[in-house]
């Protein structure tokens, strides 16, 4: 919990992003909520996640600290579940005072994102060894690097899509 309350200093911030995703639901209504909270939320909750990320870097910390995996995940995931409630709570203050309001999916999307942050903090180090190259319209992309970078934005990609297709 330290890791998560030494970050406090990113509420404000958060706070914004709770107001900047009420704003563009409103200047631009043809956006489905759940691309803009899931956004909003994974762009507000991410930095408190950060104390988690660096413990998973450091396997001697996570030895030090006496806790098997699935306990530290568990225990910043249930922090970062109590912050993203609050982020939720903030962001239907301010969707109500700003007259408007989300559906249920993108309220959804509020959990996607303490997942997916989840999943982005706990990926294993880069690894460079077979950079199996797949062509795309982009060109040619190390899929294996791609695979490794994009672990959790993946997650909330797709949640993100299937929640905006709900609609």
């Amino acid at each position: 919990f330290a890791g998560t309350l030494g970050r406090s200093r990113y509420a404000g911030a958060a706070a914004l992003v709770g107001f900047a995703v009420v704003v563009a639901h409103i200047a631009l209504p043809t956006v489905p909520g759940a691309v803009l909270v899931g956004i909003g939320a994974y762009v507000a909750l991410t930095p408190f996640a950060g104390g988690l990320g660096e413990l998973w870097r450091n396997p001697g910390r996570r030895r030090w600290l006496g806790t098997s995996n699935r306990e530290l995940v568990l225990t910043h995931g249930l922090a970062l579940a109590g912050i993203g409630i609050c982020w939720a709570a903030l962001l239907a203050v301010v969707t109500l005072a700003g007259g408007t309001s989300f559906g249920l999916g993108a309220w959804l999307a509020v959990p996607l994102s303490v997942l997916s942050i989840l999943r982005t903090v706990t990926r294993t180090a880069v690894d460079y060894g077979n950079p199996a190259f797949v062509d795309t319209p982009m060109g040619p992309m190390p899929a294996n690097l791609v695979r490794q970078l994009f672990r959790g934005l993946d997650l909330q990609a797709i949640g993100i899509v299937v929640l905006a297709a709900a609609v």
